[in-house]
């Protein structure tokens, strides 16, 4: 599978979903994300170079479009999530990954605040 959830964690508050992704597709939580979307890491894991591609962050429950951006292939912070806010996220988040050529592997770690 293209995009697959590896990891989810929580050290307090402070929560992340880590997704694996080797080539264009989606996955979506099988828990609900309830919480305050702060900011992504994208890491490369496997391979050399560079391969943007497009990343769209939704909360499927509410059909709810917490980050859209074509070409990533760098970490993005709060404030490029909803114009600075992050994003409120009430329902199973979906990443989905556009525009990669498969050449390379990343992980696409996502942070966010419980609420």
């Amino acid at each position: 599978m293209a995009v697959t959830i590896t990891n989810q964690s929580r050290d307090g508050d402070l929560c992340t979903v880590t997704f694996s992704v080797t080539a264009n597709g989606n996955a979506t939580t099988s828990f609900d994300v309830i919480g305050h979307v702060k900011q992504f890491a994208l890491n490369l894991v496997s391979g050399s170079g560079s391969d943007p591609f497009d990343v769209d962050l939704e909360d499927t429950q509410h059909g709810y479009l917490l980050f859209s951006e074509n070409n990533k292939s760098a970490d993005e912070l709060q404030d490029s999530i909803r114009s600075g806010t992050g994003g409120y996220c009430q329902g199973p988040l979906k990443l989905t990954v556009s525009g990669h050529s498969g050449s390379l592997g990343f992980e696409v770690i996502v942070y966010y605040e419980r609420m």
